[in-house]
């Protein structure tokens, strides 16, 4: 689909935190992108190519300052004969256009985004998506978890010896998967910081929502200084982290198999 709806939901929470500075949010998202910078510069002056969508091309226009402004009035202002079309759906979203929020200038705005700096979370939650295993196997959220990553039926219960035998089984196959998710990523920072500086984004005051963000495997949004910025990485701009995707889903199945013999071999 067209715009990820995952992304969406992050561009909804940027608006609706459109007066605080935040840190990016991220989220892997399906395939396929189209980014593009719509902001209050020049056609030329922008860094990639406007996307198909609800919007049609940014004219030339004068940078806007507002400082304490109505949140309707300005995007009015900003967004000229396409305000028509994007009022809807913003309103339709629950945003609220009536606030007073500081919009500061883009050139102002734009060190706050820290070159969509990842943080610790975003780097655990990618780990996780890749290992596919629980953290601690004693509770009964980890074995829920582990029974679902396995597919181990409900049927069989497990001991506390198995649990341990099960880890057992699995370590060699799991720090390979960890040391698979430091490689991703370090990669995936580095494909974050590219997109950042080559302004492949899509960038608007107060929220990007109702403009095509494209759609990708992974995807960010964050909001500062008045503005929202998107971020969609697509497949076949990262080959390298769909190789990475790919070799681990092969680990985790022999991993799974080697667990599922364990407990045939224990009668289950």
């Amino acid at each position: 689909m067209r715009v990820s709806i995952a992304l969406a939901i992050l561009v909804l929470a940027c608006a609706l935190g459109a007066m605080v500075w935040l840190r990016p949010r991220t989220v892997e998202v399906p395939a396929s992108s189209v980014v593009a910078d719509l902001g209050e510069a020049a056609p030329s002056d922008r860094g990639a190519a406007l996307p198909e969508g609800i919007l049609e091309p940014v004219p030339a226009s004068p940078v806007m300052e507002a400082r304490g402004t109505n949140v309707r009035s300005f995007l009015r202002d900003y967004w000229g004969p396409r305000w028509e079309k994007l009022e809807p759906v913003l309103a339709g979203a629950g945003l609220d256009l009536e606030q007073s929020i500081v919009i500061l200038p883009w050139e102002e705005a734009a060190p706050l985004f820290h070159e969509f700096e990842r943080t610790d979370v975003d780097r655990q939650a990618s780990a996780d998506m890749l290992l596919k295993w629980p953290s601690e196997l004693s509770t009964k959220e980890g074995q829920a978890a582990l029974r679902l990553a396995v597919d181990i039926p409900s049927r069989i219960a497990l001991s506390e010896s198995d649990l341990v035998a099960i880890e057992v089984e699995a370590a060699s196959y799991n720090d390979s998967l960890r040391a698979l998710a430091a490689e991703y990523n370090s990669r995936l920072d580095s494909y974050m910081k590219n997109a950042w500086r080559t302004g492949a984004y899509v960038k608007a005051p107060f929220t990007t929502m109702g403009l095509d963000t494209g759609g990708g495997f992974y995807g960010s949004a964050t909001s500062a200084g008045g503005w929202a910025v998107s971020v969609t990485l697509r497949e076949e701009d990262c080959p390298d982290l769909l190789t990475l995707r790919d070799e681990a889903h092969g680990i985790r199945a022999q991993r799974n198999q080697v667990v599922l013999k364990y407990l045939k071999d224990r009668g289950y």
